[in-house]
């Protein structure tokens, strides 16, 4: 029974000590830099789409995100998309987190 017990020590205490050389907890998804561009933007509307964002008060590229209404009209809801380039992403590895910043310039 000693011997039982004394073998099963010594394995679990080389599986202890060689367990993080061949078992690693973490890895990187890609060689990834801190931040992923927005490779395109577009925003809709109920007037139409706009692929290059609008010119909005001097800001170039504005995407308006809500329900717009003005002195010309109603504009209805308006929806924004981003598309990023994850093609450094690669598919066998799993992401495990990700941060999205809105910056807002306006609230009206």
């Amino acid at each position: 029974m000693k011997r039982i017990i004394a073998r099963l020590l010594v394995f679990t205490l080389l599986f202890a000590i060689v367990q993080p050389v061949f078992i690693q907890e973490k890895v990187n998804a890609a060689d990834l830099p801190d931040v992923i561009g927005v490779e395109a933007d577009k925003f809709v509307d109920a007037y139409g789409a706009y692929p290059d964002g609008l010119n909005y008060q001097g800001v170039p590229n504005t995407l308006i995100v809500g329900y717009a209404r003005d002195n010309a009209g109603d504009y209805g809801a308006a929806n924004a998309a981003l598309r990023f380039d994850l093609s450094g992403v690669k598919s066998e590895r799993k992401i495990q987190s990700a941060a999205l910043k809105i910056y807002v310039h306006k609230v009206e």
